[in-house]
């Protein structure tokens, strides 16, 4: 019997017994419908809600210490065609000032007149800069103006770290790391800046990775242009990044595939030649083409020839002067990177668990990533490497490829003398997250995507404990009282709680306040009227203290402003300023 039915299945027609076998039409419909969702809407959503937390951080924090400078930095290069020798600095390389105050270029919007309320007053400004007092329609508008581009560039970013999960993993493995990254608060921060160049350099890091994972897989000449511009793009994101590029076209000469070549003879040439020129024009091209004229001169010039077989050396003297002047393209970027170089060379000061110095800590970057990092981000990247090194989940594609640059990057960073901030190593973080996108099962399990759901919901409310003020954050087990003597400056406070301030003068508004503020803006422009509070000068009422200089990090005398500590704690704005009630001298001191 079931020889005839078997035979009876053979002798149906094909059409017959395809269309038995073939999904239905309502199951096709069903699976390009989740599709749509997984690859469209829950990406778009997710970046939706990351522009959502960079408008609300627009909207209510103050410019932050460093936006100032390279907003007039970038208005005087679009402005004036003026990259060095102006009021602005020429620090790094010009891609996010230019990007950034494209939209103010406008003549209305005006930044500068830097003054000094009180010139003995340390806490209104510091060797560098001094406030910056007008700021013209008002600062509000002029951050709305230059913020939003660097907001759009991290959605890029985040639309760049979707794509390689995706391409490494799975849609779902990429929708649970894009999910990671539009909750990260130092994403958001340092990406709704105006002109910091750390989110642009961020973004081309990673994009370079990327991108030279793709030419990696697919050789073709588009492929080494769109790397070559990328490169460029890299080159003047910020002063560090020249490394970077070197050692990307390096790989691009050695890599062959499936392995490295070793002599000269096998190297790819061709495409590395091409990248570097297309990148070396991308980089003339932002400085406009200049040429500068380099001129070596000298006088009373003594020429000393030693010609083999002669007896005795050639020896020729003038008195004239010498010189020779040689064209240089673009010099104003390796003026740039020289700066670079110096300042890492003589420090700068720094601030890490209680203790002031100047100079590089190798402690300071591991203890910052342990205090700033989010905890669910961490525990899932030691969890992904754990997993890897014990075979239970295969390592992702290229690996190697794709560690070089965060490695690179990490140790450049221990062995700096710039430890100013967890920005620094902001670059590294979404290579960090695309590495958390191994935990995602290959193979789905309820209980393994219910656990990852808990751990994404905990991620989530963790990040929006601090939303908006997420330049401040940081993670579950520090206590928002005791931060600042764990870390300082950029890490929790960067001059950014001023609106708060206003918000709450105007809620107290027969208050008066005395204020040391760490910033490089004068809080008048905000509309606060505040008595700068002098180091070491005791008073009574409102007194208002900056974080940064509780932690004593830019300050000659740690004492400064430490003795508002014996005094009640009203309430922290922004988690950055500090309010105490200083009750009068004349009454019992505590």
């Amino acid at each position: 019997m079931s020889s005839k039915v078997a035979t009876e299945v053979r002798t149906l027609p094909v059409g017959e017994r395809t269309a038995k076998h073939a999904p239905s039409e309502s199951a096709m419909r069903d699976t390009a419908r989740h599709q749509v969702v997984s690859s469209v809407i829950v990406p778009g959503i997710l970046l939706l809600a990351y522009l959502a937390q960079c408008a609300w951080f627009i909207e209510s924090q103050s410019f932050t210490f460093d936006e100032p400078i390279n907003i007039l930095s970038g208005l005087e290069q679009w402005r004036n065609g003026q990259f060095s020798g102006g009021q602005g600095m020429n620090d790094h390389p010009p891609l996010a000032r230019m990007l950034c105050t494209l939209p103010a270029i406008n003549s209305k919007f005006q930044i500068g007149d830097k003054t000094v309320p009180n010139p003995e007053a340390v806490a209104w400004h510091n060797s560098d800069f001094d406030s910056f007092g007008r700021v013209l329609p008002n600062p509000e508008e002029l951050a709305w103006r230059t913020r939003p581009v660097n907001a759009v560039l991290g959605a890029v970013l985040g639309l760049l770290v979707w794509l390689a999960a995706r391409s490494l993993y799975s849609l779902n493995a990429a929708n649970f790391v894009l999910a990671l990254f539009c909750f990260s608060p130092s994403i958001v921060a340092h990406f709704s800046l105006a002109a910091t160049n750390d989110g642009v350099m961020t973004l081309m890091l990673f994009a370079g990775a990327f991108q030279l994972y793709r030419w990696y897989g697919n050789r073709s000449w588009q492929q080494t242009a769109v790397l070559g511009t990328v490169l460029g793009l890299l080159l003047l994101a910020k002063g560090s990044s020249l490394p970077f590029f070197v050692v990307a076209i390096v790989l691009m000469l050695a890599l062959t595939q499936g392995s490295v070549a070793i002599r000269p003879t096998d190297w790819n040439w061709k495409q590395a030649g091409t990248a570097f020129l297309i990148s070396f024009l991308i980089v003339w091209g932002a400085y406009h083409f200049h040429v500068s004229k380099v001129t070596l001169a000298a006088s009373d010039v003594d020429a000393r020839i030693v010609i083999p077989q002669r007896p005795d050396p050639v020896i020729r003297h003038s008195s004239r002067t010498f010189h020779i002047s040689v064209p240089f393209p673009a010099f104003e970027f390796l003026q740039g990177f020289l700066y670079q170089v110096w300042h890492n060379k003589i420090g700068h000061s720094a601030f890490l668990l209680g203790r002031s110095y100047i100079g590089g800590s190798r402690l300071y970057f591991p203890v910052t990533i342990l205090l700033k990092w989010p905890t669910i981000v961490l525990l899932l990247f030691l969890a992904a490497i754990g997993l890897m090194c014990l075979r239970r989940t295969s390592r992702p594609r290229y690996l190697a490829l794709w560690a070089a640059f965060p490695v690179l990057y990490f140790i450049f960073a221990e062995f700096s003398n710039l430890n100013t901030g967890e920005r620094y190593l902001l670059p590294i973080y979404p290579f960090a997250l695309l590495l958390c996108g191994r935990v995602w099962p290959t193979k789905r399990t309820r209980g393994m995507v219910l656990f990852l759901a808990v751990a994404l919901a905990v991620h989530v409310a963790d990040a929006l404990r601090y939303t908006p003020d997420s330049l401040s954050y940081f993670n579950l087990f520090v206590s928002p009282v005791s931060k600042y003597k764990l870390l300082s400056d950029s890490n929790l406070d960067w001059g950014q709680g001023l609106l708060a301030l206003r918000r709450y003068q105007q809620a107290h508004p027969s208050v008066p306040i005395h204020l040391a503020y760490h910033g490089n803006v004068a809080p008048a422009i905000y509309g606060i009227q505040a008595l700068p509070l002098m180091p070491n000068e005791h008073v009574s009422g409102t007194v208002i203290v900056s974080a940064t200089y509780l932690s004593v990090q830019t300050l000659p005398d740690p004492n400064s402003y430490r003795w508002v500590l014996q005094y009640p704690l009203k309430l922290i704005l922004n988690h950055s300023l500090y309010v105490f009630e200083v009750p009068n001298r004349t009454g019992p001191r505590p």
